[in-house]
C-alpha cells in the first residue's frame, strides 16, 4: 500500500465513521442517546471530583482560539523558515476544518446537555475544542518527527501530546459541555480531514501558478522536500 493510499484509507475511515454518528446524532438515535447519557454519568461520578477548576482551565486551555492561534503560529514560523508549502498547509486546513466542523454544528443541530457546570453557546455536535486540539495535536506530531529522530524521546514527545489532546476531551465531559458521542465525531473529523487535505492538498497545489526561482545569489532559504504520499 503506498502512501497515497494510506492517507485515503484513514481518511475514508475516519471521514465516514463521522459520518454514521453525526447522522444518529442528527436523528437522535435512542441508543446513542442511552450510551451518551451513561458516559455523562460515569464520568460526573468519577471525575468530576478532581477540582472544577482544574478541568475549566484545560477547556480554557484547549479553546478554538487558543489552538487555532497556535497551528497559525506554527505556519507563521514555517514560513518565515522558507517550508512555505507546510505553512499554506496549516493554515488553509485548519480554515477549511473550522468550516466544515461549522457547517455539520449547523445541520445536526443537537442541543448540549443540560444542567451544565460552565453555560456554554451554540450547539453541541462536534466539539470545537476537540477538533481543533486534535488538529494541532497532528501537526505538532509532524514537527516532532521532523526534529527528532526515531526513538523514545520523540514518542514521549509524541505520547504527551496524545495526552493534552484526551485531557481537554475529558474536560468537555466533567463540564457537561458535551455528550461522549461529540467529543469521538471530532476526533473523527479532525483526523479524517488532516489525511484528506494531505491527499487534495498536493492537487491543489499543482493548479496554482508556480513561483519564479531566486537569482543566483539571492538564496532562499533550505527546505525539506515533503512527501505528501506520491
Amino acid at each position: 500500500m503506498s502512501r497515497r493510499q494510506e492517507n485515503e484509507y484513514f481518511a475514508l475511515s475516519g471521514l465516514g465513521l463521522f459520518g454514521i454518528l453525526a447522522l444518529l446524532a442528527k436523528f437522535r438515535f435512542a441508543f446513542l442517546t442511552a450510551v451518551d447519557q451513561r458516559g455523562l454519568a460515569i464520568v460526573s461520578a468519577h471525575l468530576a471530583r478532581g477540582g472544577i477548576r482544574w478541568f475549566h482551565a484545560m477547556t480554557l486551555i484547549g479553546s478554538p482560539v487558543v489552538t487555532g492561534g497556535l497551528i497559525l503560529l506554527m505556519a507563521a514560523g514555517y514560513w518565515w523558515r522558507g517550508h512555505r508549502e507546510w505553512a499554506a498547509f496549516l493554515g488553509t486546513l485548519l480554515i477549511s476544518g473550522d468550516a466544515i466542523a461549522w457547517c455539520f454544528k449547523q445541520l445536526v443541530a443537537r442541543s448540549r446537555p443540560v444542567l451544565p457546570v460552565i453555560a456554554d453557546s451554540g450547539y453541541s455536535f462536534p466539539s470545537g475544542h476537540v477538533f481543533s486540539a486534535t488538529l494541532l495535536a497532528l501537526a505538532l506530531g509532524v514537527l516532532i518527527a521532523q526534529w527528532l529522530p526515531a526513538g523514545r524521546l520523540r514518542f514521549s514527545l509524541q505520547g504527551l501530546v496524545g495526552l493534552g489532546v484526551l485531557l481537554i476531551l475529558i474536560s468537555r465531559l466533567v463540564l457537561r459541555a458535551h455528550y461522549p458521542s461529540d467529543t469521538l465525531a471530532s476526533l473523527l473529523l479532525a483526523t479524517g480531514w488532516w489525511y484528506q487535505w494531505r491527499v487534495w492538498w498536493p492537487v491543489l497545489v499543482k493548479r496554482l501558478p508556480q513561483r519564479p526561482q531566486a537569482k543566483h545569489g539571492q538564496r532562499s532559504k533550505q527546505r525539506e522536500k515533503i512527501n505528501w504520499g506520491h
